[in-house]
Formats: C-alpha cells, sequence, structure tokens
C-alpha cells in the first residue's frame, strides 16, 4: 500500500518524524497531452486539486514530447503541487509510451487511468484494462483533416472504456451510438478569485495606453480559426465612428496571431485592437470588460465563459456546443447573456452597441451571470460528478469504497 507523506514534526531531543499513514484513497491518473494551458488543461487541473477532497488521491500525467508540448502542464501541477508522474515521448508514435503508464498503474496502485485528449485515449486503450479506463471529451476542434481523423478515431477507441465523459449535452448528442451513451458532467470552475474580482485596475489601463475613459471589449481564448476572432474585428471596426473610446482587448496566443493583427491594420482599428497574449491573472483582466464577447463557431463548454460570468461580466456570445446550456433563461428570469449568429458581424456590432450605451442593463446581466455559474458551474460541482462517476466504476468492478471516505461530499 501506498504511504502517503505526513508534515514532518520538530525534532527535539529523542523526537522524530511523525509515522507515515497508510494512504487509503483510490489513485487515480489524468492523462493529458497538451500545447499550452488551455481550457482542457485548466479543467485537468482543477480536477487534480479537487478531487482529493472528494476521497481519490488524483495525479498528474502529462504527455511529455520532444517539441516541448506538455512542458506547461507539467509546470502547472508542480506550481500547485499536484503529484505528477510525467509520459515522455521521443517521437509522436512512441510505444514506451504505454510501458510508462503501466509502470505508473503498478507503482501508484492507480485503480483508474483518465484521459483527456485523443492521444491520452491512445495510451490508455493500449495499456490494456488493469486499471479502470475513463474518457473526457472536451469538444471536437476538427480545424484540418488530420486531426479530424484522429478524433474520429479516439470516438471508436473510448466505447470500449469504463465511461466517456462529454462536459455538454450536445457533444454527448453528437457522439452517442446505438446502445452506447456517454455521460454529461458540465466544467467547472475555482470560483473564489472570479467572485473576488473587484473594480477595474485603472493601472492596467494606463499600461496598455487607453484613456481612462476607454470602452472595453474584451474576449479570451486559443487564436485559432474556430474561435471566429475575424468577426469581432469587423464589428469592432462597424462602431468604430460612432464610439471614438471604443478599444478591443484579445487575451490568448495562437496560430492567427499575424492574420489578426494585419487584419486589424486593414480595417483601420489597429491602435484599437491589443493582442495581449497570455495572461496567468484573469481574474484581474475580466473587471476591464465592459462587455466580454465570444465569437465562436465550435466550443465544448468554454471555461472563459464561465470565468468571465463569475466576474460579473456582460457576455455577448455564439449559442454554440455547450454554451446554451450555460445560459439558457430559466422561466420567471431575465437573461444571463445575450447572443448573436456565429459569424455575424453586423449582428455582433447592433448588440454590442446597444450593450455598450446601457451600463444597467449590462449590470443586470453581468449580476445574472455570475449567479447561475455560483448554482451550477463550480469545480467543486464538477469534482463531485466525477467522483460519484468513479465510485460506480469501482463497483463494477468489486473494489470497496474505502471506509470513512468522501465525507464531504
Amino acid at each position: 500500500m501506498i504511504r502517503a507523506p505526513q508534515p514532518e514534526a520538530v525534532a527535539t531531543g529523542q523526537d522524530a518524524l511523525a509515522p507515515l499513514e497508510p494512504e487509503t484513497r483510490p489513485a487515480v491518473l489524468h492523462l493529458r497531452s497538451s500545447g499550452g494551458l488551455f481550457g482542457a488543461d485548466r479543467v485537468v487541473l482543477d480536477l487534480c486539486q479537487e478531487l482529493p477532497a472528494h476521497g481519490y488521491r488524483a495525479l498528474l500525467a502529462p504527455i511529455l514530447d520532444p517539441e516541448g508540448g506538455g512542458r506547461e502542464l507539467l509546470a502547472a501541477g508542480e506550481s500547485l503541487q499536484i503529484p505528477v508522474r510525467p509520459i515522455q515521448l521521443r517521437h509522436r508514435f512512441d510505444p514506451r509510451a504505454i510501458a510508462q503508464l503501466k509502470r505508473w498503474i503498478a507503482i501508484e496502485g492507480a485503480e483508474l487511468v483518465h484521459a483527456h485528449d485523443y492521444k491520452s485515449s491512445g495510451i490508455v486503450a493500449l495499456a490494456g484494462k488493469e486499471a479502470a479506463r475513463i474518457a473526457t471529451l472536451h469538444g471536437r476542434v476538427g480545424t484540418d483533416w488530420k486531426l479530424r481523423a484522429y478524433e474520429a478515431l479516439e470516438a471508436r477507441i473510448v466505447r470500449r472504456f469504463d465511461r466517456v465523459i462529454c462536459v455538454s449535452e450536445p457533444l454527448r448528442a453528437a457522439e452517442s451510438r446505438s446502445g452506447w451513451t456517454p455521460v454529461v458532467i458540465p466544467n467547472g470552475i475555482h470560483l473564489a478569485p472570479f467572485l473576488a474580482a473587484g473594480a477595474p485596475d485603472p493601472a492596467r489601463l494606463t499600461e496598455l495606453g487607453l484613456p481612462s475613459g476607454a470602452e472595453v471589449v474584451g474576449s479570451v481564448g486559443r487564436l485559432s480559426p474556430e474561435k471566429g476572432f475575424p468577426c469581432l474585428l469587423e464589428a469592432v471596426a462597424q462602431l468604430a465612428t460612432e464610439r471614438p473610446e471604443l478599444h478591443l482587448l484579445l487575451i490568448g496566443e495562437g496560430p492567427e496571431r499575424g492574420a489578426l493583427a494585419a487584419r486589424a491594420r486593414e480595417l483601420g482599428i489597429a491602435g484599437r485592437v491589443h493582442l495581449l497574449g497570455l495572461r496567468p491573472d484573469l481574474a484581474h483582466w475580466y473587471p476591464l470588460f465592459d462587455v466580454f464577447c465570444m465569437t465562436s463557431h465550435r466550443e465544448g463548454l468554454p471555461l472563459v465563459l464561465l470565468e468571465a460570468l463569475a466576474a460579473g461580466r456582460a457576455a455577448l456570445v455564439t449559442p454554440v456546443g455547450g454554451i446554451p446550456g450555460v445560459i439558457a433563461e430559466t422561466p420567471g428570469a431575465g437573461p444571463v447573456a445575450w447572443t448573436f449568429a456565429a459569424g455575424d458581424a453586423r449582428e455582433l456590432a447592433r448588440k454590442l452597441g446597444q450593450l455598450l450605451a446601457d451600463p444597467e442593463l449590462r449590470r443586470s446581466l453581468g449580476s445574472a451571470g455570475r449567479a447561475r455559474v455560483e448554482a451550477r458551474f463550480s469545480r467543486r460541482t464538477m469534482a463531485c460528478a466525477t467522483a460519484e462517476l468513479y465510485d460506480a466504476v469501482r463497483r463494477e468492478r468489486g473494489r470497496a469504497r474505502p471506509p470513512g471516505s468522501g465525507e464531504d461530499r
């Protein structure tokens, strides 16, 4: 049995280190192949932090490739003091990864392995059934034929797993097949830093060269085609004449950065568009946004929308993927966010202008959005549902729940 280290006792005289207590929580390895710290990566990190409170010992297994992929996830895991068990690839299809995973399963006594992308799912599938196999489908990107082929292969592979999780109902509907249906566990976020977001910091506006009275539209996400950012640039260009103080902040990195900068120059709004790159302290940036925009053509269940709503931002978004499940109106309540059709810059500009002109409307939307996320989309709720799924799988495999575990659920 693996033993968990306990805090050291202060050695005085014959005093020694405090005795080690046996580790009784079942272990789960979370595998993730990553090119940065994006939404799915943050879900994995949040699960690894929250699952111990629900009776599971969570270990992070980042897949490290020769190009540096996985290094940011590994560093983030270590900084959060999550136990990290890396899997090192020498090249893209390295069979040693299977042996490494089996070794970690044996060393840690892991009862479950949880894959979070197509590469991880492939490694888990080939490693056999020594541990229960879980996969989360975070959303389909499909930006080129190769990625679509990998995602289609993953969809077939995971049907043999013990459970498959989808982050939204539309994704589950798209993935379901006759006789096989995944379960839905929506993404959740660590609420505290976003609920605590206060007034905008004027120093950040000054740092960017923005006037104190600037109207700020903001978005956060990977700068890639499926995010639809050119539509947002066109909407800002349409509003530029009537709203001379309007500025756009784009937080994120990706392959479209150069193209977006060029398009801003073509539209004559380069001075209004600020490409800020990756910002680790997002909770401090959301308060700068008068309106949060999401222009995606495809989504799973985007964390940045949950964060913006938790920070009390008025949101104008496309109703794609799992977004309608987040913002759907409930009987007797007003809207949580406004929507527009993906790719429709004219509709986006019109509605954006309405929101910018009405501070009270923005406050109303922001309050409704914050209440929605608090009630339904915390990382605690996500981890609790995941732990219950693990419990069901372990029961099916004849594993009894350790006495007294998960008491605080």
